[in-house]
């Protein structure tokens, strides 16, 4: 699951953890577990915060990996606030 600072850094390459962040979600995204594609999760609204408009030209470097839009209802909520705290 992508945090809004992941999100910015991997749409910045000058941004400071932009290296960091995309070997990151390479490797997260290259993974198959149990003979299934392992896809990173990007919750909407952190999507809106970052201002990842997948539809502009500028977004053509980040949404060639495998990042789905997650909906953040309650129980999403909860999970990543688990995952924060990890």
């Amino acid at each position: 699951m992508l945090d809004n600072t992941a999100v910015q850094a991997l749409r910045d390459d000058g941004h400071r953890t932009h290296r960091q962040v995309l070997a990151h979600l390479t490797a997260v995204t290259q993974r198959r577990r149990r003979g299934a594609d392992v896809t990173a999760v990007v919750p909407t609204v952190v999507r809106v915060a970052a201002g990842w408009d997948r539809s502009t030209p500028a977004a053509a470097a980040i949404n060639r990996f495998r990042v789905v839009d997650g909906v953040l209802d309650g129980a999403a909520a909860d999970v990543a606030a688990w995952l924060v705290s990890v």
